[in-house]
């Protein structure tokens, strides 16, 4: 019989080899069709498995800080810092980030430099594509579910980040029960909700002087960072400027002239300072007219694109506007500024007069003036004390006449009074001194002429130990001595009184302009700051 490999005889069938079946892992599937790549289970599944994303992470920020009693100004603080964040997070590449959702209309084309622009909008999902849609449209309803997802996650936490600022301030608008804000509220309505119960015509107006005069008495310190700190600094309180635009407008200009007003005291050389200021006005002239040529260019483009084409809109007359050239201003300053600080011998930045220096000059004249009002309340109270029993040189009697003995006891208690009147008087004068003189070393000499030799003999003296700034008030700021309840400062800031409990972490509208100066030290020779008490930077 053949031996034929197809027949099923059983003595061929052992010799037959029969193939081992391929087992596959991975299951395939059957089809790549747009219904089995979106799934709506699948979609549900992955939906309910990702965590949400945190995208503002200001755990523990100095900002964050509650604060149970805010004024106007610590909201408008808030709503800054916020904007700032809210400008970088996410996956919005447009200019100016998710800070719509603080910013008001005007704010926002401030913010992204379009004075033409809209505020966007919250993203609207459509309806769910079929499952026998195209790949296409699947995609794009994707994409939109992730914006939606990303904005929304957005608005709750920063809603969060607000109602931990200011826990009393959103009570009104949280549910009765269960103590959660609406669904449907924004950052900016509850911006908007808080400042309605802070402010008023008269109180924006306060508000808006005082900013006024924060920004005009800002003082710039001398630094290798140049003007950065301060202009931040400045534009912060520009920030606020702007929000009380009902009472009054700062433009441009104006803070131009702040900023080179400071820069003029901060103790340069005069003519240097001159020349730098002469330098960017023609600088700013430059700028200005290449961006008024730009503009031309482009209407004139525009005009000659009209004409060819019979069919194109009609082109709006030209409107020449002026250049932001804030970014150049900061940019010029810095870099000349920085290297004029660079380039100043040591020796000569002693003597340069930094708000450092004019703030302890005011603590110690403020200082004088308590003691010279301590003085006078102990003359008084001694003038005012009964004299002690001195005879009557008088009599009711017309015909009496004193004898000698009796005047001379007279004229003698009398100088016994005068004695121990003046006494008195030595007395309370150096009780009153006495705190001052315990704990003071002298203050440094600077009279001119024949009192210069005395006031080096008292430097020689004095304690050259560096001090550091750690103390903070409501209206000097950052300084060496003082807090808010010990201040002496004559001329207070309005408020000052109703923020006894201010802090540098809870400023309440306080002024901010010295923060950069905190925990840095104070070198009484050389009138300058350092890092560190034995650093020379």
């Amino acid at each position: 019989m053949p031996n034929d490999q197809w027949t099923n005889t059983p003595e061929i069938q052992p010799n037959i080899i029969t193939p081992t079946p391929r087992i596959d892992p991975q299951p395939r599937s059957p089809i790549l069709s747009p219904r089995n790549l979106f799934q709506p289970k699948e979609i549900d599944t992955m939906r309910s498995t990702k965590e949400i994303q945190t995208y503002l992470d200001l755990e523990g920020h100095k900002e964050q800080t509650p604060n149970r009693n805010p004024t106007a100004l610590d909201v408008y603080s808030h709503m800054r810092f916020m904007g700032k964040e809210l400008a970088t997070v996410g996956s919005r590449i447009e200019v100016g980030g998710y800070a719509f959702i603080i910013d008001n209309l005007s704010e926002w084309r401030h913010r992204t430099g379009d004075p033409t622009a809209n505020l966007p909008t919250k993203p609207i999902l459509p309806k769910q594509p079929a499952n026998k849609s195209s790949t296409g449209e699947w995609k794009r309803w994707e994409v939109i579910e992730k914006e939606l997802q990303e904005f929304n996650s957005i608005n709750q936490q920063a809603l969060k980040s607000i109602q931990k600022k200011f826990p009393t301030m959103l009570i009104d608008m949280e549910d009765p029960v269960y103590g959660c804000l609406p669904g449907d509220l924004t950052p900016r309505r509850a911006y908007q909700h808080m400042l309605e119960s802070l402010l008023d015509e008269r109180t924006e107006r306060s508000l808006f002087i005082r900013v006024q005069k924060q920004m005009a008495n800002l003082d710039y310190t001398p630094n290798s960072v140049g003007p950065k700190e301060y202009m931040r600094d400045l534009l912060d309180l520009h920030f606020k400027a702007r929000q009380l635009s009902n009472a009054g407008t700062i433009d441009a200009a104006t803070l131009y002239t702040y900023a080179i007003e400071a820069f003029r005291r901060c103790g340069h050389d005069t003519s240097t300072m001159r020349k730098l200021e002469d330098d960017w006005y023609t600088e700013e002239r430059r700028l200005q007219a290449a961006h008024k040529l730009e503009q031309q260019t482009e209407h004139a483009a525009l005009l000659q694109a009209a004409q060819t084409d019979p069919d194109a809109d009609p082109v709006p007359p030209l409107v020449l506007t002026i250049k932001d050239v804030m970014r150049n201003f900061i940019a010029y300053w810095t870099k000349h500024l920085a290297r004029l600080h660079q380039d100043t011998p040591t020796r000569n930045r002693a003597n340069m007069v930094t708000a450092a220096e004019v703030d302890e000059l005011r603590t110690q004249i403020g200082d004088l003036i308590n003691d010279q009002q301590t003085l006078a309340q102990a003359y008084n109270a001694v003038l005012q004390q009964p004299p002690p029993d001195i005879p009557s040189v008088v009599s009711t009697n017309p015909s009496y006449s004193p004898t000698p003995q009796q005047t001379a006891a007279v004229q003698q208690s009398a100088i016994a009074f005068n004695a121990q009147q003046q006494q008195q008087i030595a007395a309370a004068v150096a009780a009153a001194l006495e705190n001052r003189s315990t704990t003071s070393t002298g203050n440094p000499g600077r009279g001119r002429g024949r009192g210069r030799g005395r006031g080096r003999a008292n430097n020689a003296n004095a304690s050259t130990e560096r001090i550091q700034w750690k103390c903070w008030c409501y209206t000097c700021g950052v300084n060496l001595n003082h807090n808010t309840p010990d201040c002496k400062n004559k001329y207070k800031w309005e408020g000052h009184e109703d923020h006894l409990t201010a802090t540098k972490d809870d400023p309440q509208g306080g002024n901010i302009g010295r923060n950069h100066l905190w925990n840095r030290w104070f070198d009484p020779v050389t009138k300058r700051g350092y890092d560190s008490p034995t650093s020379s930077t």
